[in-house]
């Protein structure tokens, strides 16, 4: 199985999935503690994965499901990247 599909099976997992209260504060604090640690660390490569990790957090809490962003109205877009998903299928 290739890394991609193992991604595409965690992404529909995680839709189905029920979400819990607060879900997005908790992806943000926990995005905003590993950027702060990683800009105490002392090496280069352990800097660029923790804000690597904390951004990645971050979007997470802004565009999860029950995040800000998660919750928007589907666009158009969004309407023909479904169809065309389900005639793939």
């Amino acid at each position: 199985m290739k890394i991609s599909d193992k991604l595409k099976d965690l992404q529909r997992w995680d839709e189905r999935r029920p979400g819990f209260p607060g879900e997005h504060w908790l992806a943000l604090g926990a995005g905003l503690l590993v950027m702060r640690r990683a800009g105490r660390s002392r090496s280069l490569v352990g800097r660029m994965l923790g804000r690597t990790l904390g951004t990645a957090l971050l979007a997470r809490a802004a565009t999860g499901r029950d995040g800000p962003l998660g919750k928007r109205a589907p666009t158009p877009t969004d309407r023909v990247r479904d169809l065309l998903a389900q005639r793939a299928r």
